[in-house]
Order: structure tokens, then sequence, then C-alpha cells
């Protein structure tokens, strides 16, 4: 109401909104609401919670899809490949570079790209949505996926060596098989489970945490939408935010146990 509203204007918002009841009252009223699919107003707009973050769902998944299947391909290949030539110049090269990599804050890694690709050479938009085109979200697509790539590979490469390691790899070799079938068909496949927790962490990760990214660039997907509310004091969008990020973390986790049985035939027989 800004800071000239008298007590008598805030004392009636306050009573439509109930924040005069007891916390444990409008908790209640909250969570039998949330159940029923309503999760409120906003204050701001007094649009509903959940039609802001319906409408916003689109661009947050679609920025996630991009940069999942980016951050998933480069991070097992780089993963995989440091691995097999752990001992090779490349190994060690890869290494620090992945070090470094982790290091690097996705807004400095997000500014960096959009100076190089959307200033210099001038190949990509910097900022907004625009026509929607994909050429809008290959900067945030290619920051959210190179800032995931770097845990993926790394651990994909953790994973590989142990299983490399193995005395039925040292088998397969002993064999005469070619090192590709060695690598891809024995050794990446029981090094699954690792890499599937780590693209379930991964995805969560990236539907989750896009609120820099999405802040960066200007694209109106959820993570901008919990920011401005931030900004605003918008309770009720930031508990709606919120309890969106819960519920995808929970269903990506839920959907890795089931990808766990099919990656080790081991957990599906227990």
């Amino acid at each position: 109401m800004g800071e000239r509203a008298s007590p008598e204007l805030i004392d009636s918002i306050r009573r439509e909104l109930g924040l005069d009841d007891p916390i444990h009252v409008r908790y209640l009223r909250w969570l039998g609401r949330t159940l029923r699919g309503d999760l409120g107003r906003s204050w701001a707009t007094r649009r509903p919670v959940l039609e802001s973050l319906v409408s916003r769902f689109p661009v947050t998944l679609r920025l996630t899809v991009l940069a999942f299947t980016l951050s998933t391909v480069l991070g097992v290949a780089v993963g995989v490949t440091a691995a097999v030539r752990e001992v090779s110049g490349s190994g060690y090269l890869v290494r620090p570079l992945l070090l470094v990599g982790q290091s690097l804050p996705v807004v400095y890694l997000g500014l960096l790209l959009m100076y190089v690709f959307g200033v210099w050479l001038r190949l990509t938009p910097i900022s907004g949505i625009g026509d929607g085109g994909l050429r809008y979200f290959a900067l945030p697509a290619a920051t959210l996926g190179l800032y995931g790539s770097v845990y993926k590979a790394r651990m994909t490469r953790a994973a590989m060596l142990e299983v490399l390691r193995q005395d039925y790899i040292r088998t397969a070799r002993a064999k005469g098989l070619a090192e590709r079938v060695v690598v891809y068909r024995h050794a990446l496949k029981n090094a699954m489970v690792t890499v599937v927790t780590v693209l379930g962490t991964g995805l969560s990760a990236l539907l989750v945490g896009s609120v820099l990214t999405e802040t960066l660039f200007g694209l109106p997907g959820i993570g901008k939408l919990q920011v401005e509310a931030v900004w605003a004091r918008d309770y009720p969008v930031v508990m709606g935010c919120l309890l969106f990020e819960a519920a995808t973390v929970s269903g990506v986790n839920l959907a890795m146990d089931v990808a766990y049985a099919w990656a080790n035939p081991r957990i599906r027989l227990a």
C-alpha cells in the first residue's frame, strides 16, 4: 500500500488477506486450498498464482529440455573419453579443465557467452524471448548446459574409472573384443546407475536452478517470476514457486528410482 497508507487501510487489507489470524490458522487454510489446487492470488497483480505458474512453465520447460540434452550429451561423452584416456595427454588435460569449469559461476559464464556470441559476433539475441524462436534460447540453454555438463562429466569419469578396473572388463579385453564394445557395451552399461543418479539430480537442478539464467537473459519463466515476486514481497507467488520446485524434485527423484531398475537388472530382481 506504500509508505503513506493509512492505518485503517492497512488493517482492512490485513483482514481481507487473513493476515490478522494466528500463523497455524493461516497455514492450515493455505494447505487446504493447496490440496484443492488453489494457490491463492498474487498480492501485486491479483492474478491466481496457479495461472501465473502455468503461463510461465512452457518457457522454463523448453529451456530445461535444451540445457539437459546438451549437458547430458556433452557431459557423458567427455566423462567417458576422460576415463578411457586417463593415462594419455588428453586425459591429463581434461581434469584441470573440468575443475575450472566446476568453479566458474553460471552468471559469469552467461555474461561471457552474451559478449562473445551476442555482442561481438552478433549471432544470437542476448535478452528476451522475441517470437519464441530457438535462437532466443540458444545462449541461455548453452549457459545452463555447459555449466551442468561439467559435474556430469566428472561423475561419469569417476564411475567409468571404477568399472574399467574390474576383472570382467579385463576378461572382455582378453577375449579380443573391440575397445568400443568393451567401453560402451560393458563398462558404460554397468556405470549407468551412477550416471542415472547424476542425470536425475542434474535435471532437478536445471528445473529449479534456472532462476539466475532466466533473470540474466530476460526469459519470462518460473525462475524470473520467482525473482520478481521476491522483490515485490509477493509471498503467495513465492510459496507457489517453491511448491512447484519441491514437487519437481520429488517427481524427478521418483522417476530416477524407477530408472535404476532399467539401468541395473540386479535392482529389478531384488
